[in-house]
């Protein structure tokens, strides 16, 4: 049981974290457009 409640909120954190960092560098990438941060050259 306790198990299984670990599992489902790793689970559950693991996706909000990705929605959020996908969320996060799109609003950065609309705000800065040409800031270089996509930029992996350097």
């Amino acid at each position: 049981m306790t198990q299984a409640i670990v599992v489902g909120t790793a689970a559950f954190a693991t996706m909000v974290a990705a929605a959020g960092g996908v969320l996060w560098f799109t609003v950065r990438g609309r705000r800065h457009p040409d800031a270089g941060e996509f930029d992996h050259s350097r």
